[in-house]
């Protein structure tokens, strides 16, 4: 056995974990959970268009938080696994104590700290370069948004209490007024995304009223999406392809150590 097989098979039932997850929000967003609705204002002539909330919607089904918590455990794990068997390499036994782990700072003087540094005792020089260069301090200002810290604290939020998720993460494809002799004018151009969290309610279109608007019909594809409230300095980023992302970089991440293993 290779000794990053059970960094990766842990990475493999990361990928299984959002297979799970892509499956249950394909779910949840089957069920429609909202649509819209057009209001006339006569003394503005405008259309409003607004969110209208399924009245037994309850919010996003808590089972897909729970899928989203198995996935960043998953990864954490792969990664503190990787401080172990470079340990091991290096030394030819396991770490001494319970401090072993990869460690994740996202300010220079963090990482210098006894703390962190404990973490990877007794791993080989080159291998504790290759630790530090994946810091989230070398992003600057932007270090809450690199991959490795939004893992690192949705993992912490996830060991104690749920991962806040938005309601749904939506966009607006377009919105198209037909005429009743079949011809159509787009109010909103294609793809315009909205990234906001979605409620009951929300206005997502404004449009002015003309001559010859009577007896037309508005055609606006909703999407939804289940978005993280917040990860990291990530705001509302749709759930599956930002684990898909952190699993691809942690992935990469650990075979870039390949050669510590001879």
């Amino acid at each position: 056995m290779h000794p990053l097989d059970g960094c990766r098979v842990k990475i493999d039932r990361a990928r299984f974990h959002i297979d799970e997850m892509r499956a249950s929000v394909r779910a949840f967003i089957d069920r429609s959970p909202f649509k819209v609705r057009g209001d006339v204002h006569e003394t503005t002539r405008e259309v409003v268009f607004i969110a209208e909330a399924d009245p037994e919607f309850a919010g996003v089904p808590l089972g897909i938080t729970l899928i989203a918590g198995e996935v960043v455990h998953q990864l954490r794990s792969a990664l503190d696994h990787l401080v172990w068997r470079l340990v091991v390499a290096n030394t030819g036994r396991p770490p001494p104590g319970t401090k072993s782990g990869f460690p994740i700072f996202r300010d220079a003087a963090g990482y210098a700290s006894q703390r962190a540094q404990a973490m990877i005792v007794g791993v080989s020089a080159q291998a504790a370069v290759r630790i530090e260069a994946a810091q989230p301090y070398h992003a600057g200002p932007d270090a809450e948004k690199v991959l490795i810290w939004v893992l690192h604290e949705l993992n912490n939020t996830d060991k104690h209490r749920m991962i806040p998720v938005t309601t749904t993460y939506t966009f607006v494809g377009h919105v198209r007024i037909i005429r009743t002799d079949g011809s159509f004018v787009d109010i909103l151009p294609p793809q315009e995304e909205m990234r906001h969290a979605l409620h009951d309610g929300m206005e997502i279109a404004r449009v002015q009223m003309t001559d010859g608007m009577d007896g037309v019909t508005f055609d606006i594809p909703l999407g939804f999406d289940v978005a993280f409230d917040q990860a990291g300095g990530v705001i509302r980023h749709p759930t599956t392809s930002l684990l898909i992302d952190a699993t691809e970089y942690v992935s990469r991440l650990i075979e870039s150590f390949g050669d510590e293993f001879s």
